[in-house]
């Protein structure tokens, strides 16, 4: 069963594969075989008045919780949230879903979010008796102190909705992209940690920031300001705090002209290639593709890997589409991988997307760290994997036409990523899909859980420690999350992490040699869409989005590069 780079390969010497390669159209329906139709978040809703609550734009009052994310269930709107809160006794709740049964003093709260509608509800009872704090607070003459920069008096609100918003606004010299993300190179703010929301109020003032700081090149919009970006095949897929289409990455225009970067599509998104490769890793990198919870310069960051030679990078292997993939000019000495200094909840979450017919195996590549901060190392951790969505492994059916003709383009343009290919000839529309799942595990469902793993590591040595293993079952795709957590009270530090992999298990439970051939489904009727669907069957063990093509390939018009 080929993979993408495989079908790059081909290209690069076969001028129907080269066709085949070329064609976005085609990418766009294997990444819908392979990755399910990719559904549009919803937009972001500002505020509006609730009797009795004061609101706070982007503010919030850490810890003192009450009621979490899990209790406010579905409906997390402020109606909802403010009746959890009669309900649990609060006096204040964000709109992350966290319940406050205190609020620390104005002066301390922290900025969290530019999101419109996001951000902290207070009771005006206890609003009352914060102002009171307040005045007395700075009467003392001790100022206000902290960082957060928040304000005395809650916005003024109106009494209906407003309407939503789908995206940021547009900052003259900056192109913005939709939902993604390059992760990591953050410069410092001048507070010291790796956000500018501590020194900007709104987004408009975190343009006009990133504008006068030197060496920025890109800025998102959760407040990071960046000296460099990945490649685009490894820019990340995000969403706004609450979950909404209100989020995403400016970039300098000139910096998009110099790297040849490709730009957003008319209806959002990025080339279906770059979405295959980024979609389709089993190897993710710490500092780059998972989600690590307090990555934030001072209870964990990122540092050079202890087991490479500092120095630069060899340039990347990106010509053509490749480069316009985005390789940086100049890259960052080394990898970087994630460093536990301090801190009491440690979890760390990676994501498995597209998985094919078979058994796997997660492992992260863990380090002992000394002297990164005062907590004692971390003697055990938590592993769970957990079934995130799943879709039935029917390729051929996906891509096959309904008069039984090879498929083509539709007439107009290509269909754009995020806007779905439903009624393209040969699509399942998508509740079709969702109706037709396969058996087994349900969505949500735990597929192993190892408790209290005993970490035998070293300063000296990288360790490949199992985080559990799971099969996907015939007929069906899975997309799994693997979470790597320790939520025990009490401080804990002394680790690092470089990475976190999935290998493909053979029958006598072995690892599977790196391309070693996964059995394909049975032949389809068109050369065209046997190829097709071969990519779009799910992962083998050699689809780790680090192979590099030929230079012939590289140099083929379309061809896309990926490290």
């Amino acid at each position: 069963m080929f993979d993408g780079t495989s079908l790059m390969r081909l290209g690069a010497v076969n001028k129907f594969w080269h066709s085949i390669v070329s064609d976005e159209f085609v990418w766009s329906r294997i990444n819908a075989a392979r990755f399910g139709i990719e559904q549009t978040p919803p937009p972001a809703q500002p505020a509006s008045a609730l009797p009795g609550w004061s609101f706070f734009p982007g503010l919030d009052s850490p810890e003192n919780d009450c009621a979490s994310p899990e209790d406010a269930g579905a409906d997390r709107s402020p109606a909802a949230l403010a009746r959890l809160a009669d309900a649990r006794g609060g006096v204040a709740f964000n709109t992350g879903g966290w319940v406050k049964r205190l609020v620390i003093p104005i002066w301390s709260w922290s900025r969290w979010t530019y999101e419109p509608g996001a951000g902290l509800w207070v009771r005006d009872a206890e609003l009352a008796r914060l102002r009171a704090q307040a005045e007395e607070h700075s009467s003392s003459g001790r100022g206000r102190g902290g960082g957060g920069g928040a304000p005395t008096a809650p916005a003024a609100l109106p009494a209906d909705a407003p309407p939503p918003q789908t995206r940021p606004p547009d900052f003259p010299g900056w192109l913005f992209y939709p939902l993604l993300d390059s992760p990591g190179n953050d410069i410092r703010s001048p507070r010291g940690g790796d956000s500018f929301r501590d020194v900007c109020s709104t987004l408009e003032e975190l343009a006009a920031r990133a504008r006068a700081t030197p060496g920025a090149v890109a800025f998102n919009t959760l407040g990071h300001v960046k000296s460099d970006l990945h490649a685009q095949s490894h820019w990340r897929r995000c969403t706004g705090p609450a979950g909404s289409s209100w989020a995403g990455l400016y970039v300098r225009e000139e910096v998009v002209a110099a790297r040849r970067l490709l730009r957003p599509l008319p209806g959002g998104g990025l080339d279906p290639r770059l979405r295959y490769f980024q979609r389709g890793k089993t190897r993710l990198q710490a500092a780059r593709d998972v989600d690590v919870v307090w990555l934030n310069g001072e209870y964990l960051d990122r540092v050079p890997d202890p087991a490479e030679p500092l120095g630069p990078r060899g340039p990347l292997a990106m010509t053509g589409f490749g480069a316009a993939a985005g390789a940086a000019a100049a890259h960052a000495a080394g990898r970087m991988v994630v460093r536990l200094r301090h801190v009491c909840w440690l979890q760390l979450d990676g994501s498995f997307l597209g998985l094919g017919p078979g058994r796997y195996r997660a492992l992260w590549s863990l380090r002992a760290s000394s002297g990164a901060g005062y907590a004692p190392a971390v003697q055990t951790v938590n592993f769970t994997i957990m079934l995130s969505a799943k879709r039935p492994h029917r390729p051929l059916d996906v891509f096959r036409s309904g008069g039984g003709t090879e498929p083509g383009p539709p007439d107009g343009a290509e269909a754009a990523e995020g806007e779905g290919v439903e009624g393209v000839a040969g699509m399942l529309p998508v509740q079709q899909q969702l109706e037709q799942g396969p058996a087994g595990p349900a969505v949500g469902s735990e597929l192993s859980t190892l408790r209290d793993v005993r970490l035998a590591v070293t300063p000296g040595a990288w360790r490949d420690v199992p985080a559990g293993e799971f099969e996907v079952p015939a007929g069906a795709i899975y997309d799994v999350g693997v979470r790597l957590w320790n939520f025990e009270s009490g401080w804990k530090g002394g680790l690092l992490f470089k990475e976190l992999r999935l290998v493909r298990l053979g029958p006598n439970g072995w690892e599977e040699a790196p391309g070693a051939p996964v059995p394909a489904p049975a032949p389809a009727p068109a050369p065209r869409a046997a190829a097709v669907a071969a990519a779009a069957g799910g992962s083998g063990s050699g689809s780790s989005g680090r192979h590099v093509v030929t230079a012939a390939a590289a140099r083929m018009k379309g061809a896309c590069v990926v490290m």
